[in-house]
Formats: structure tokens, C-alpha cells, sequence
């Protein structure tokens, strides 16, 4: 009976509940199935883009400048992108991206609706999937960030390789998908259908997520195990003012309240202080261009690219 009666003590938290899934996971979740979306949408005109040719009127080199766009913002919006999640965090900046991303998405299956000379039609599509790739520049650094701030170190190689394989999950599940909706309903609905799915996550995502120290489903025993494994726990704390929806003090053994902690103050597995975000200038930019691993990094992809 004593036995019993210690192992089910076991599984109760400190809030009286029974044990549950960690925040942690479901927030890697959340990030899996952005990524997946993010990654289905960039790809999706390598399915509709034939019919959308045919209906539209664009030539094969006209196409051809259309799938060029995407890539010329995406790369050059990289460094502006890094630079907002700095200086407003993964939230704000991740909600803007879903939301900018998704009406880009579903703005592509209006043109052409009413007869528009294919100059036009081309001049649109092509400044659309411009703005996809500028809106979706920051979706990888995001994720790089969440992961970060939730994860202890010992676990941000498995939860970085899980929300990575995204981006394959992306090509098997949707691909077939985008390619029978263009088939039976024409190629519009595609970009109808990843737009609502965004818009369904970025509401999600708006609602639901926050920073460790001010989520409501974080307990103290959770936020404890994620900070002393190196967790930078409060890294968007000083980005953003307090949330009012957050639960800013937590219920501990003993029932005594344990205010959270900013993130200026000591971290209680590692002795010290967590770090604010380093500021981005000059000086800065050129220490990471002049570290030889990254060119040799970027070279390494760029072959495998062209290879």
C-alpha cells in the first residue's frame, strides 16, 4: 500500500496535477509543423507552376524568372531578418513572418482572376513569391532561437534535427497533396489552402506561445531542468514588456511562490547570468565573416547544391 501510494505521489507535479507532456515538446511541435508549412508553400509552385503557365500565359523563361524570385529575397533578407529577431524576439517576429508569408500566399491565386495582359500577371507573381522569400527569411533563424531559449544544451541537437526534417516531411506529405488539388480543383486552390493553414498557425502561434519564464504551462520543476541545462531561458525577456497572461509567480514544494526571475538576474545551474543579445554592428559582422569554418561551410554547401 505504502508502495502505491509513493509511486503515485511520483506522478503528481508540484501544482497538484498529474505529470503531462513537457511545454518544451509541444513547442518543438508547433515549430515542426510551421517549418513543414513554410517549406510546403516555397515549394508549391514547383507543382502548380506548368498550369499556372498555361493559364496565365507566361513563356518558359518567364517561369523560369518567377522560381528565380523566391530565392534572390530569401537570401537577401537572411541578415535583416537575424537582426529583427534580435531586437524584437522569436514571437513578435515569427508572428509578423506566418502572417506576411500567408497573405503573400493566398494573394497568388487571385492573380489573373480578371483578364490582365501577362506582363502584368508575370510582374505580380513574380513580386509575390519576392515577398514570400523576404517573409520567410526569418522562419530558420526563429526556430534556431525558440529551440535555444527552450532546450537545454544536451538536447538542442535532437530538437534542431526535428523541426530540420521538416522541410522533407514537406516534399513526401504535401506534394502529392498539392498536386492532386491542382489536378482535380486547378492550381489556385493550392495557394488558397497554404494560406489558410497559415493563418490557422499564426493564430496558434500568437495565442499560445511565449517565452519559458512567462508561459502558463511551464512549471517551476520544468523551467528549473531547462535553465540548469543551459537553457537561455529569459534570452526575450528584455526584448518585450511583461505579458499579462503569463503566470509570473510559480507554485513550489512547499507552497511558497517563487517570483520568475529576470533575465539580468544569476542563473541558478550555472552560477552566473544569462546573457543579454549581443548588439550587431560593425565590429561584429566582421569577427563572423572573418571565421575561416563559416566560408569553408558555405562552400561545402554551395557544391553540394551545384554537384
Amino acid at each position: 500500500m505504502s508502495e502505491t501510494t509513493a509511486s503515485s505521489a511520483n506522478h503528481v507535479s508540484h501544482h497538484g496535477r498529474t505529470s503531462r507532456v513537457p511545454t518544451r515538446l509541444l513547442v518543438l511541435g508547433l515549430l515542426f509543423v510551421i517549418t513543414a508549412l513554410i517549406y510546403a508553400g516555397r515549394g508549391s509552385l514547383s507543382i502548380t507552376g506548368d498550369d499556372m503557365a498555361a493559364d496565365l500565359g507566361f513563356s518558359t523563361l518567364q517561369l523560369g524568372y518567377v522560381f528565380s524570385a523566391f530565392g534572390w529575397s530569401y537570401v537577401l533578407a537572411q541578415l535583416p531578418g537575424g537582426i529583427l529577431l534580435d531586437r524584437f524576439g522569436a514571437r513578435r517576429v515569427y508572428t509578423a513572418s506566418i502572417l506576411l508569408w500567408t497573405l503573400a500566399t493566398a494573394a497568388i491565386s487571385l492573380v489573373g482572376l480578371m483578364t490582365t495582359p501577362v506582363l502584368v500577371a508575370l510582374a505580380a507573381v513574380f513580386l509575390l513569391r519576392l515577398l514570400l522569400g523576404a517573409f520567410e527569411s526569418p522562419a530558420l533563424p526563429a526556430n534556431a532561437r525558440v529551440v535555444t531559449m527552450w532546450f537545454p544544451t544536451a538536447e538542442r541537437g535532437w530538437a534542431t534535427a526535428v523541426f530540420t526534417s521538416a522541410q522533407y516531411l514537406a516534399t513526401a506529405m504535401f506534394a502529392p497533396l498539392m498536386g492532386w488539388i491542382t489536378h482535380e480543383f486547378g492550381w489556385r486552390w493550392v495557394f488558397v489552402l497554404l494560406g489558410a493553414c497559415g493563418a490557422v498557425l499564426a493564430t496558434i502561434w500568437t495565442r499560445w506561445m511565449r517565452s519559458p519564464t512567462r508561459h502558463p504551462r511551464v512549471s517551476s520543476a520544468e523551467l528549473v531542468q531547462m535553465e540548469s541545462g543551459g537553457a537561455l531561458i529569459g534570452l526575450d525577456d528584455t526584448l518585450t514588456g511583461l505579458d499579462d497572461t503569463a503566470e509570473r509567480h510559480r507554485t513550489i514544494e512547499g507552497g511558497v511562490p517563487a517570483a520568475v526571475e529576470s533575465a539580468d538576474q544569476p542563473s541558478p545551474g550555472t552560477g552566473g547570468t544569462e546573457p543579454r543579445p549581443a548588439r550587431l554592428d560593425r565590429w561584429t559582422v566582421r569577427r563572423i565573416l572573418s571565421v575561416r569554418p563559416l566560408w569553408g561551410a558555405a562552400g561545402v554547401v554551395r557544391v553540394r547544391d551545384h554537384g
